[in-house]
């Protein structure tokens, strides 16, 4: 019996402070309660909340390359029009309007004919598997 008492002690201790201190820890009061219609209007906002379409405002991420459409650089020319390509070839909703974007970017002055070429065969490459 000593053993026990000996290894419950610290629970004890702990046990008479929150006694001494007389804060009700573990009971809750009626001012956290919410009412039954609060809990409901809250259940039905987070439901609709689920079910809603994506805001207005979304601008969608191929928007957000395209600028970078309109760099001469070489590099970053073709990271942007492979990238573009992944995503009409993933996103055959919005796979037009990125063909429509590379095959506009490649009327920008300062493109070289190997940028075009590059363009061409990404645009080949999303028509072929659209297509499919």
């Amino acid at each position: 019996m000593a053993k026990f008492s000996k290894q419950f002690a610290l629970i004890h201790k702990i046990k008479n402070l929150v006694k001494k201190t007389k804060i009700n820890v573990f009971k809750r009061t009626e001012e956290y309660d919410i009412t039954e219609a609060a809990a409901k209007k809250i259940q039905k906002k987070a439901y609709e909340l689920s079910h809603a379409q994506p805001a207005q405002g979304f601008t969608p991420p191929y928007l957000v390359l395209a600028d970078q459409l309109q760099i001469n650089d070489d590099q970053i020319y073709r990271a942007v029009v492979s990238t573009l390509a992944k995503m009409a070839v993933n996103d055959e909703k919005n796979a037009k309007e990125i063909i429509r974007l590379i095959e506009a970017s490649t009327g920008f002055s300062g493109k070289t004919k190997e940028q075009k070429d590059y363009a061409g065969t990404k645009i080949g490459e999303i028509k072929k598997v659209n297509e499919a």
